[in-house]
């Protein structure tokens, strides 16, 4: 959008700035990205080194703190897919997939069942054992929710939440799906 004489210029006015800069602010740059690349190494070391602890004030005064967990050292082992079984007068049917019978096996898509992210996020902390507390309300309320728009045919007298838990082993080597009831709750 900036004709070339301008840029020209701008360049030039840049090569002043860097010609002025002191030696001390390129040292700290240079110290600061040397740093933050050791921390980084350092997440996957599997032993503690001194040094590291020695300099964490450092590190958290300045906030170049970094964590990978998400990746490394290790990612989930397991994973696997709900299932909201609701009971009918006419058998069962999975409330999370509109009211289908009941399939057991592993959708293509997993998380194309879910509405969004914190929906997603949500179903994911209910798993955790300190979070089970949750289980029952959220149990509860897919009760309520579906027999507020349900057909009378289609209304249920209870809900399962089961979990079919995929286990991946070293290799990508997986065991049978286990089916785990993680809640159940009635009107």
């Amino acid at each position: 959008l900036l004709p070339s004489r301008v840029w020209s210029k701008l360049s030039v006015i840049n090569e002043l700035a860097y010609l002025k800069e002191p030696i001390w602010k390129s040292a700290s740059l240079l110290f600061l990205v040397a740093f933050s690349l050791y921390l980084n190494a350092f997440q996957f070391i599997p032993y503690e080194l001194n040094f590291f602890e020695k300099c964490r004030p450092l590190v958290n005064l300045i906030r170049i703190d970094q964590r990978w967990g998400m990746f490394a050292p290790i990612v989930f082992r397991d994973d696997g897919w709900f299932i909201f079984e609701g009971k009918t007068n006419c058998g069962e049917i999975d409330i999370y997939n509109e009211g289908k019978q009941v399939n057991f096996e592993k959708p293509d898509l997993v998380v194309s069942r879910v509405k969004n992210d914190r929906w997603r996020k949500y179903q994911e902390n209910i798993l955790f054992v300190h979070n089970s507390h949750l289980r029952p309300y959220y149990c509860n309320w897919l009760l309520r929710e579906w027999n507020k728009n349900a057909q009378d045919s289609l209304k249920i007298s209870s809900v399962n939440i089961i979990y079919m838990k995929e286990f991946t082993m070293a290799n990508y080597m997986t065991i049978p799906v286990s089916k785990e009831l993680l809640c159940s709750c009635s009107n």
